[in-house]
């Protein structure tokens, strides 16, 4: 049979009522008090003739109360949060559990058993069971969706229109290919013996330019030899390839090249450092924010004297804190301590 919603109730029993609160543990000064942990003891449950007590109905107010405040509060439409002392006493929240964010606006559904993740802050173990962004979420793609299917309508008419067209213009151009090549193979046979004949009057004028240039080679390699011995008198007065000590100043007309310059000692990593020739050291890197000491890719020899951070994960809006520590060792977090998932860039300089 179908079930029937029961009546609803906006009050607790014995709201106004005569009644005690129902402490966890049974009170040692009063033998016959209920406790959450023994109900009502055994010493109410024997005969008055036999030295029992009758259960108090202050108790009996107690325990209804509390008991009906859960009923109130899930026929007004309640739901539970999360709650750590309570996850703690019961081995963690149970498989299929559903519990409510802190604002209310969301629900969370536990996916394993003995969770004791809190879902505000850290969703392991949890998954979003319903919320008031998702009927947003399922109607803005819904409209996406229907656009989408108007738009590929139209794309694929026009795509099919432009397919029969290419078409239409593929066989034309086929036919007008074929009459191309019947054309250019006369054409070829004509050019193939006109370049024969050019071949053969080729071969008599190259055959007079080849004695004419050997002789031109003569005269070039008397003088080649002449400006060889010129050059390497100027070559003498340069720097060797080996290198070279130049004195005074050098100016620079145009573009100085080089396969390899280095301006000292360098490490390029994403924790990486570069030392330049005028004793200045820049160190950079990425660090997250665990609370944990950080460390320079190299210790500063002198001194540490700027170190600078930009925050580039994490939903905090805090400021971004530094602190050199020493040459080799730093600070640096959002907020006032750590926060997860969040990782900065920093640079630091110093010599």
């Amino acid at each position: 049979m179908p079930l029937i919603q029961p009546a609803l109730n906006a009050t607790p029993f014995a709201k106004n009522g005569l009644r005690n609160a129902i402490p966890t543990n049974p009170d040692p000064d009063a033998e016959a008090a209920a406790s959450m942990e023994l109900g009502f003891p055994e010493l109410t449950m024997k005969k008055i003739t036999l030295g029992g007590i009758p259960p108090s109905g202050r108790d009996m107010n107690g325990i209804l109360n509390f008991l009906s405040q859960h009923q109130v509060w899930l026929n007004g439409g309640g739901q539970y949060k999360f709650n750590a002392d309570l996850a703690n006493a019961v081995g963690g929240y149970a498989k299929g559990a559903v519990i409510a964010s802190n604002d209310g606006m969301r629900l969370y559904v536990c996916k394993i058993d003995g969770n004791l993740n809190d879902p505000n802050s850290d969703l392991s173990g949890w998954a979003l069971f319903s919320t008031d962004q998702l009927e947003n979420i399922l109607n803005s793609l819904q409209d996406q969706i229907t656009i989408e299917k108007a738009d590929r309508i139209y794309s694929d008419n026009l795509l099919n229109d432009k397919i029969d067209l290419e078409i239409t213009t593929r066989q034309d151009q086929i036919a007008s290919v074929q009459q191309s090549i019947s054309d250019e193979a006369a054409t070829r046979s004509n050019a193939d013996t006109n370049l024969q004949q050019a071949i053969d009057n080729e071969s008599n004028t190259r055959s007079n330019a080849d004695y004419n240039l050997q002789q031109n080679i003569y005269g070039e390699e008397n003088a080649r030899i002449s400006a060889d011995n010129n050059l390497q008198s100027q070559i003498n007065g340069k720097l060797g390839l080996s290198g070279g000590t130049i004195t005074g100043n050098l100016t620079v007309n145009n573009v100085l090249t080089a396969a390899s310059m280095y301006l000292g000692n360098y490490s390029a990593a994403q924790n990486g450092w570069t030392a330049l020739p005028n004793g200045l050291i820049f160190q950079w890197g990425r660090a997250d924010d665990d609370g944990n000491m950080k460390y320079f890719p190299i210790e500063f020899p002198n001194n540490a004297f700027s170190l600078v951070a930009q925050q580039i994960t994490g939903e905090g809006t805090s400021k971004v804190y530094v602190e050199i520590v020493s040459n080799s060792e730093f600070k640096i977090y959002e907020g006032s301590s750590a926060t997860p998932n969040t990782s900065f860039y920093w640079m630091a300089i110093g010599n």
